[in-house]
């Protein structure tokens, strides 16, 4: 935009808004706002402004230093990258819809082609939509709806927390939803989503085409039956008690440390071995969720199933509120957990557990002193304890 053009459209915005600029100001505003295109113009120049009335003004009349601090705020504010790829967001909400498509997909929500007998659809269930409910007039009974939850009052397994994506079943009446139960949008097996979508990697790694389609590769981890991985958690090299059941892991399977150190995984990292898909997370997971449940479990001494079952079917490693576990919008792919995996490993601080869900072995290894064995031919894992 030309500088003239640009400095009486600054000057309009802020006289709109009853303040007036010093010839500074202007100069200093038409120059940082130079290289802004029409779309952002505008929007930017109504920031400016709102942080400027922020400040505590004693005169209409706005000196240059009040807007190089609005301009300063304003920058902090809106970081580049998440300003130009507000995009990203948008695909964390899209994608955790996949919830609705595998509920509807489910045996208990689809409809029998052929009726044979009637009661073949009594026992089926009907996912309502709010706009449904908002334009009925009368009461409407044994109502379920999948969103996102905010209170609740009967409670299926589960870690409910802000943010999950539940089945709510009960009734409508005076524009009101009386919830009876909650439970989460069913898990779906690997196999029966592949059934849907057919060879596509949702894995992630060089291939187009999932590795479960290989037919080579399953011959290969069918041959191999020795073959296992070996999980550590808290691994604290700086003590001397853990350097020394390290070395005696290592004597008995692996040479060289260097090796393994240059190998060492990330906190977040995604394996694939023949045919099976491994997802490795470390974070202190099952704390936190039970931190911001929304209702505590009843049965406290099953958290680990009740941890799977919620990770599993939010089909997401963090399923928290964003102020609770903040995430990267544009790598947010990278923590969902769908198709279900063969093996989740998370390496959490809570105590060690195996728990089979779906079809996916979920396995939490023991601390620094222990080692947990993946066997990949049983697919089954066993904990180790070194002396």
């Amino acid at each position: 935009m030309e500088p003239e053009r640009l400095r009486r459209r600054v000057c309009s915005a802020f006289r709109v808004r009853g303040l007036l600029l010093r010839a500074e100001a202007v100069k200093y505003l038409t120059e940082t706002l130079q290289s802004l295109n029409e779309e952002e113009l505008e929007d930017v120049i109504d920031k400016i402004i709102d942080a400027v009335e922020k400040q505590p003004l004693s005169t209409s009349m706005i000196e240059l230093a009040t807007v190089e601090a609005a301009v300063q705020e304003c920058s902090q504010a809106l970081d580049e990258t998440v300003y130009v790829k507000v995009h990203g967001k948008n695909g964390i909400c899209s994608d955790e819809f996949d919830a609705i498509r595998r509920t509807h997909r489910h045996e208990l929500f689809t409809p029998a082609a052929v009726v044979i007998h009637p009661d073949d659809n009594r026992s089926k269930f009907q996912l309502k939509t709010v706009e449904t409910l908002l334009g009925s007039t009368v009461k409407v009974g044994e109502v379920i709806v999948l969103g996102m939850i905010t209170q609740l009052k009967e409670f299926h397994s589960g870690l409910y927390t802000e943010s999950c994506f539940v089945l709510a079943e009960g009734w409508y009446e005076d524009e009101v939803f009386h919830v009876n139960a909650f439970g989460f949008p069913p898990t779906e097996p690997s196999a029966t989503t592949r059934a849907f979508y057919g060879n596509i990697n949702f894995f992630g790694g060089p291939s187009s085409a999932s590795v479960k389609a290989s037919v080579k590769l399953k011959q290969l981890e069918d041959e191999n039956e020795d073959a296992m991985f070996v999980f550590l958690s808290d691994v604290w090299l700086d003590q001397a008690e853990v350097l020394e059941r390290l070395h005696t892991m290592f004597s008995g399977s692996l040479k060289a440390l260097a090796d393994i150190i240059c190998e060492y995984p990330s906190i977040h990292k995604r394996v694939q071995y023949c045919t099976q898909e491994i997802i490795i997370f470390r974070e202190d997971l099952v704390n936190k969720m039970c931190r911001n449940c929304v209702r505590f479990p009843s049965s406290s001494m099953d958290i680990p199933s009740h941890f799977v079952k919620t990770i599993l079917s939010q089909g997401h490693l963090t399923p928290l509120p964003l102020y609770v576990s903040p995430v990267y919008w544009a790598y947010d792919y990278t923590l969902r957990v769908y198709p279900v995996p063969d093996v989740l490993v998370i390496a959490d601080k809570y105590d060690p557990f195996t728990v089979t869900n779906t079809d996916c072995l979920c396995i939490n290894p023991q601390a620094s002193g222990s080692l947990t064995f993946y066997k990949t031919a049983k697919r089954d894992g066993a904990f180790v304890k070194l002396t």
